[in-house]
């Protein structure tokens, strides 16, 4: 239990005082606190229940009904079937009428925290006499001739064979258990252990989601407060985008789990502070420190089930997040949990923590008349929607197709359940240093066929980069044989099913997501970033505030004597609309009409107060600017200082030609040879002008160019930046300024050397299903802006299986 977490026994004794009955402690330890609500709890909670009724997450009382009616349509049929597979068994008459049968329910159902348009999950206990193979037969017969039934499937090879169908308009998963008894009426108990004793491994595992359900209600102190935490955290989860046990996160039962743990520890507490004591406990819990909400069973019966024990079985020591469980056989319900799922949940329980914090502070600060208007609450701010495409700037999407509904049905649960293979193959990689797929699937746009695409957002290690070339061949064809070879064995490949893998950047998701999902692509700038994900006591403190009077007198003599420099402020405009961009410049005639010589020295001056000061690197978002715009100029007026120099050799070797007649006169400065031993400055221009890669119209402009121009900026893929071409030779060894937040893609101004700026080029090559893609080093990493043009030319037929990343 972490330490910031400590029993509360005077609030325990005032409660015993006032005559309250002390509570049962539930769970493997001891309860930290029964105190009573207070005031304010009561204030919070009410306001936290009209933000949920805000999401419109709850049914209405005939929507309430409608669900009743289906389930009991469904377990009259349920019973009327286990009669007539007694009746082709020849079993007598009077047993016939006994035989029995249930429809019990489980999951967030049972629980009672579903949400409208969710779907029920669903058990089908018979006694002995009905064999697995007939509820697959006829009674997916029976189902199909109902006129309430759609979208009908049966999956009977999957981990928890299960049968699917919409019925009457609530979707329902429907699991098969075949008990060791003669009749299972009404008041069958499934969690009494006996009940286990000789089933198959299949019956066990479909028994269990009912029994844990109903483990969990009976080891909660109050249903009521346990329910409502629940769902919060459910909500939260979802809009985080961390709610999917298949994909490696948590699932409903996981997060039950949790909330249940927690509601043992604080057993009298009202919802908003148990939603508090959540991320409190799990946002610093030791994991794989196992959460449990009851001791192991003692196994009674002697039952031979396999259970969760890292004590004797090697692969329980492995799982990153156990959640255990609480009825036997006792498993860890997230063992699909991954390196990079458990990170980015982690995350999130830090940065709710510290939201919730926020928002019990600032709804306490409102004054009576604020409080009764409850509508306007801060707890919106917990459940704003989780950003994906614009937290990443790679991705690997998965795409499928199939001919028809049916078949397009099993291929998604296929193909789902096995992205999480592909997600821990990409971990394994060293230059990998996360790997999140987003839980929420899109149709393919403008595709004929039944299609679903899943996005992976990818953050490269810059520093654990050996090479140029990052090959994920060999992960995409491995994912992609395993879920061929699973379909193959299972009889689920059918004509038409595909699988693709494609590697995309941030700029192209338009032509992959609809327009609705295209609402936010920029990511936040480090000044919100820092202000709003940072616990307060892990904020950096601000240089400024950490000055003396003295020296703050000198930073402001300074800056004022740097706002009077004439002509060194630059601006990066972008026009969000034609998607091109430029550069304007301020400042007096006399400046627009000084030498490149003088401007460069004036900068340079401006610049080296600057470093003296010390604050180069720890200056306010507003110096940040000012820095990067004085680079630029110093780096414009070097770039014209050395293509004069250019322009005075070209004219040196066009005279010396002139006069010795040599044919090599006539040569344009793009061919000019520099010697090898010459400065490093005019390399760099040489660089810049022979280009011999260029094959589009805005290079050809750039090589036809007036020497006299404006220095070349090239304009970037990622969202239409701007970037210097050339950088100043001096200033190779600087910080790397930039005007904005590394990860934002838009507005960056960054120092690159001249060695750096590489072509990009896209090939798709025909090799064996796998994809070329050239990058350059620096955009590899989130934490490093996108700095080289990446023009693109795609070659060759289309590919499926590999991604290969060539950066050049």
């Amino acid at each position: 239990m972490p330490n910031a977490i400590r029993r509360s026994s005077s609030a325990s004794s005032g409660l015993h005082q006032n005559n309250v009955p002390p509570v049962k402690a539930l769970g493997v330890t001891d309860y930290i606190s029964d105190a009573l609500p207070s005031k304010d709890d009561i204030y919070l909670t009410e306001t936290l229940k009209e933000c949920l009724k805000s999401f419109d997450l709850y049914e209405s009382d005939q929507e309430f009904q409608h669900r009743v009616n289906v389930l009991a349509r469904l377990d009259h049929l349920a019973k009327d079937w286990i009669k007539q597979v007694a009746v082709e068994r020849n079993l007598p008459e009077t047993l016939i009428e006994k035989v029995g049968g249930k429809l019990f329910t489980f999951g967030s159902y049972r629980l009672g925290v579903h949400t409208k348009g969710a779907d029920i999950d669903t058990l089908l206990v018979a006694p002995r006499h009905v064999e697995r193979d007939d509820f697959f037969r006829t009674f997916f017969e029976l189902l199909n001739a109902q006129d309430e039934t759609q979208d009908l499937r049966a999956i009977e090879d999957a981990f928890v064979p299960v049968i699917k169908v919409v019925f009457d308009g609530i979707e329902m998963d429907i699991l098969f258990a075949r008990l060791n008894m003669q009749t299972v009426t009404d008041e069958t108990d499934l969690s009494d252990e006996i009940v286990l004793k000789n089933l198959h491994i299949s019956c066990v595992r479909s028994l269990n989601g009912t029994r844990v359900t109903d483990e969990i209600l009976k080891l909660v102190p109050d249903r009521d407060a346990f329910r409502l935490t629940l769902h919060v955290i459910k909500l939260w989860a979802k809009r985080k985008a961390i709610y999917s046990n298949v994909l490696g996160f948590l699932g409903g039962v996981s997060w039950a789990m949790l909330v249940a743990r927690v509601c043992q520890l604080y057993p009298r507490a009202a919802p908003a502070v148990l939603v508090e004591k959540f991320f409190l406990i799990f946002s610093t819990w030791k994991w794989p420190s196992p959460v449990l909400l009851q001791r192991a069973s003692r196994n009674p019966h002697n039952i031979n089930l396999p259970v969760w024990d890292p004590n004797t079985t090697v692969n329980d020591r492995l799982h990153l997040l156990p959640i255990i469980t609480p009825a036997f056989p006792e498993q860890n319900s997230t063992y699909n949990v991954g390196f990079s799922t458990k990170r980015i949940m982690t995350e999130a329980l830090c940065e709710g923590y510290r939201l919730i914090q926020d928002i019990r502070k600032t709804e306490l600060e409102k004054s009576e008349a604020e409080r009764k208007n409850t509508s306007n609450t801060e707890w919106v701010r917990l459940f704003e929607e989780f950003q994906f495409f614009a937290k990443y700037r790679h991705f690997i999407v998965l795409i499928i197709q199939s001919e028809t509904k049916s078949d397009h049905g099993l291929w998604h649960g296929l193909v789902e359940s096995k992205i999480r293979i592909l997600v821990q193959n990409l971990e394994k990689k060293s230059f990998v240093s996360l790997a999140h797929v987003y839980p929420r699937s899109y149709p393919v746009l403008n595709s004929p066929n039944f299609s679903t695409q899943w996005f992976i957002g990818i953050v490269f290690d810059q520093n654990s980069l050996n090479s140029t070339s990052v090959d994920l061949t060999y992960e995409i064809q491995a994912f992609s044989q395993t879920v061929h070879n699973t379909a193959y064995k299972n009889s689920l490949l059918k004509p038409g099913m595909t699988l693709e893998a494609k590697y995309v950047r941030r700029k192209e998701l338009p032509d992959y997501l609809p327009a609705t999902e295209l609402r936010e692509l920029k990511p936040r700038k480090k000044a919100d970033s820092i202000s709003k994900a940072t616990p307060p006591h892990l904020k950096p403190a601000s240089p400024l505030a950490l000055e003396t009077s003295e020296e703050s007198k000198e930073r402001k003599r300074k800056s004022s004597d740097d706002s009077q420099t004439n002509g060194l402020r630059k601006k990066v405009c972008v026009d969000s609309t034609d998607e091109e961009s430029g550069i304007s410049e301020e400042g007096d005639e006399s400046s627009q009409h000084q030498s490149p010589e003088t401007r460069l020295k004036t900068a340079s001056d401006t610049l080296r107060m600057i470093k003296s000061s010390g604050d180069l690197v720890d200056l306010a978002v507003g110096m940040e600017s000012r820095k990067a715009e004085l680079l630029k100029q110093i780096q414009k007026a070097e770039l014209l200082h050395e293509m004069k120099k250019v322009e005075s050799k070209k004219k040196q070797i066009l005279d010396s030609n002139s006069n010795s007649g040599s044919e090599s006169g006539g040569e344009d400065v793009c061919s000019v040879k520099t010697a090898p031993d010459a400065p490093a400055e005019v390399r760099g221009v040489e660089l810049q002008q022979q280009a011999p890669t260029m094959v589009d119209s805005e290079q050809a402009d750039e090589e036809n160019a007036d020497p006299e121009a404006p220095p070349s900026v090239e304009k970037s893929d990622d969202d239409d930046m701007l970037h210097p071409v050339l950088p100043d030779p001096d200033l190779m060894t600087a910080p790397v300024v930039n005007a904005s937040d590394p990860d934002d893609d838009d507005d960056v101004v960054e120092i690159l050397d001249p060695a750096a700026v590489a072509k990009r080029k896209f090939s798709q090559v025909d090799s064996n299903a796998s994809i070329s893609v050239d990058l350059s080093h620096q955009d590899l990493c989130d934490s490093t802006p996108a700095l080289i043009d990446k023009r693109k030319t795609m070659t060759g037929p289309q590919t499926k299986g590999g991604i290969k990343l060539n950066m050049k």
